[in-house]
């Protein structure tokens, strides 16, 4: 078996050489034959044949002998000065066996086929044009017509007979040309072109002994400056088929917005900001700041362990603020028994220290810090794709939904840095649910990832395409904190997020949320989101208006805030101590809840901006004594359980915001579920 395939493979083999040995044979055959028919016809003369002239030349002038003569006066008088293609076939045939690129000859039928339209048309075109060619018909070739006898009898039985002498040279020009390409593969196209380039570079009065290469360069700039005039054109309004939308309202003049690059702000024009009262100037009775002394920001560590079990802090130690000492109070009399009902004694009452909110550290000379610390947005970055781009696209999806019956008319298209919208106006009566459910292919025309599709925009009766840029930009936090966004912000804990589609500055209210979980795959940019919210609370609060609670059990991510006067605490790296921290965060909420209680308000902003002289007046305890009443009352008061009353809780003149920022809060809560989940749910309930 192996034997026989063997055998067969070397036969084939064989057969193949074989074949490529006969070939080149016929090439040499071809052009051999090619070479002696154009040298007898080049060398021709009709007097070396005694039937043409009598008596012939005694010498034979054809370089080719007798053979020469007689094959000449016969290809002239078949064909006549189409004879000239014979050899030229010819040659073409034989080269095609040895040169590569000519292959194509003999592959095919195509190429004799057209070899047989050219010397047709050829003829017949001569013959046609007989009566201007008479001189050359009689006294070279000695043939009765230029096309020779095959384009007399073509003409007279069949073209000109039919069609008339304008419709056959119609047909035969069509014909040459059709056979031309076929058989020299020519792009007529190409070479169209290339002669309008030719014209165009005489007309720019180019060299013309330039190079091709600058020649090339010539005209790439004039590309250039057809490019740059079709740009500066208005954006075309014909795109759109219909000028009402399905609200009934005319439809506007689509515009293109780049917004993915930084405009940049004129400084100059910047109003100079008011500077911040620090902390030292504070408003009021110097009587009425907070206890403690001022601390010097370099000095400022944050919070220690003591504060987060709830000890005495650094002031009470040193005798401001000190616990007040327990006092027994005597014990009242016991009453006579009142028919077998007998009133115990009131058990002693121990007096506790009064309730007392953390108090942040006063620090004199904190500044905010400036927007110099940041990078400056880069304004000198280039679009990454032109008008015309995102037109193409915008056209692209108009003609996909056309496709499917879908009419629309194009919108506004906007940039952003990391997505660009398309509007799109769809034609009254059309659902938008049919473009919804187009989005696969959608993305498919535009070779894009994914798409979402807003089926209307919000507060819009068009239809939005947001497709992702192919090469993102970056949003600089410099460039947000310099929006008027910002720096008009009402919001109580502004945070800036990033920017919209529209490249407009996204601030939000950290107050109004108030909880914010950040969820996302790993490398979304979860941990960039924070920092971002960090960074927006740094440049906006002192260290008395906001204090940190920060637990990072991932020890790298917040590490570096650590220096920060903000800090209630270092920040929390051990699991065990997360708890501890929370649970301050619980106790300082309730008191907080109390104080809010006594003075009458719901929040922070309420408590900070109250009138300080105007409380809400104290309402007296109810009695737990009978008065006149012979039968008396039994009245049992546990030891354990101890009221706080209104004079026991030491009311601030200011509350100080409180942040509290978990790292990897499911790493957290496979740590400790339990402790964990109950002091969140507990802050995210009341806080």
């Amino acid at each position: 078996m192996a034997r026989s395939r063997s055998t067969k493979n070397k036969s084939s083999a064989e057969s193949s050489d074989g074949q490529r040995d006969w070939g080149q044979v016929l090439g040499l055959v071809y052009l051999g034959l090619g070479v002696l028919i154009f040298v007898a016809l080049l060398t021709y003369d009709r007097s070396d044949l005694s039937s043409n002239t009598v008596p012939p030349n005694p010498v034979i002038q054809n370089w080719i002998g007798p053979f020469g003569a007689i094959v000449g006066k016969g290809l002239f008088f078949f064909f006549g000065a189409a004879a000239y293609l014979v050899p030229t076939i010819c040659l073409g045939f034989g080269l095609a066996h040895f040169v590569p690129f000519l292959m194509y000859l003999i592959r095919s039928w195509r190429a004799p086929g057209a070899a047989m339209g050219l010397m047709f048309s050829v003829m017949g075109m001569f013959d046609l044009y007989d009566a201007s060619l008479q001189s050359l018909t009689q006294a070279v070739m000695g043939s009765s017509s230029a096309g020779g006898v095959v384009g007399q009898v073509l003409n007279d039985a069949f073209i000109v007979k039919f069609f008339g002498r304008p419709g056959a040279f119609i047909i035969y020009a069509t014909a040459y040309l059709v056979s031309l390409v076929a058989v020299t593969n020519m792009d007529i196209g190409a070479f169209l072109m290339e002669r309008w380039e030719r014209l165009k570079d005489r007309r720019d009065r180019l060299d013309p002994d330039a190079s091709e290469e600058e020649r090339k360069i010539h005209r790439q700039v004039r590309k250039l400056e057809r490019q740059a005039r079709k740009e500066s054109k208005p954006v075309e309004s014909d795109a759109n088929p219909f000028s009402v939308g399905v609200d009934g309202m005319p439809l506007p003049e689509p515009t293109v917005r780049d917004l993915s690059v930084s405009q940049g702000k004129d400084k100059s024009s910047k109003k100079a900001k008011k500077p911040r009262k620090n902390s030292k100037e504070v408003d009021g009775d110097p009587a009425m700041m907070h206890v403690g002394d001022v601390i010097h920001a370099g000095e400022v560590k944050g919070a220690t362990k003591e504060d987060i079990l709830g000890q005495s802090s650094t002031v009470e130690k040193e005798g401001i603020g000190e616990n007040i000492p327990e006092v027994e109070e005597p014990s009242e009399p016991v009453l006579p028994p009142v028919k077998a009902v007998t009133m115990p004694h009131k058990p002693s009452s121990k007096k506790r220290a009064p309730i007392r909110v953390s108090t942040p550290p006063v620090i004199g000379d904190y500044d905010l810090p400036t927007v110099d610390f940041l990078h400056e947005p880069d304004t000198e970055q280039k679009p990454t794709d032109s008008k015309e781009a995102l037109m193409a696209n915008a056209r692209l999806m108009q003609t996909t939904l056309g496709q499917f019956g879908i009419e629309v008319s194009l919108g506004d298209i906007t940039k952003g840095p990391t997505i660009t919208r398309y509007e799109l106006h769809p034609a009254p009566g059309i659902k938008l649910q049919k473009i919804t459910n187009l989005s696969n292919n959608i993305s498919a025309s535009l070779k894009a990832e994914r798409i979402n599709i807003l089926a209307p925009i919000p507060g819009k009766s068009s239809v939005g395409i947001e497709v992702p840029n192919a090469t993102k930009t970056k949003v600089i936090m410099r460039d947000l904190l310099e929006s008027s966004e910002w720096e008009q912000s009402k919001a109580r804990i502004p945070i800036v997020l990033g920017k919209d589609v529209y490249g407009k500055p996204v601030v939000a209210d950290l107050a109004e949320m108030p909880h914010l979980l950040i969820a996302g795959s790993t490398g979304s940019g979860k941990s960039v989101c924070i920092n971002a919210i960090i960074a927006s609370l740094l440049f906006r609060f002192s260290p008395d208006e906001l204090r940190l609670v920060m637990i990072d059990p991932k020890v790298v991510e917040l590490q570096q805030y650590n220096v920060l006067p903000h800090l209630v605490v270092p920040v929390v790296t051990d699991p065990k101590k997360v708890v501890l921290a929370l649970r301050w965060v619980v106790n300082e909420m309730e008191k907080r809840y109390q104080i809010f209680a006594k003075a009458g308000v719901r929040n922070i902003a309420s408590f900070n901006s109250r009138p300080k002289e105007n409380l809400p007046k104290e309402q007296g305890e109810l009695p737990l004594e009978s008065e006149g009443n012979d039968e008396g009352v039994a009245t049992e008061i546990d030891e354990k359980i101890v009221v706080p009353r209104e004079d026991d809780i030491v009311i601030p003149d200011k509350l100080s915001y409180i942040v509290v920022v978990i790292d990897e809060l499911a790493d957290l809560m496979l740590t400790a579920p339990a402790e964990v989940e109950n002091a969140i749910a507990r802050i995210t309930q009341m806080a």
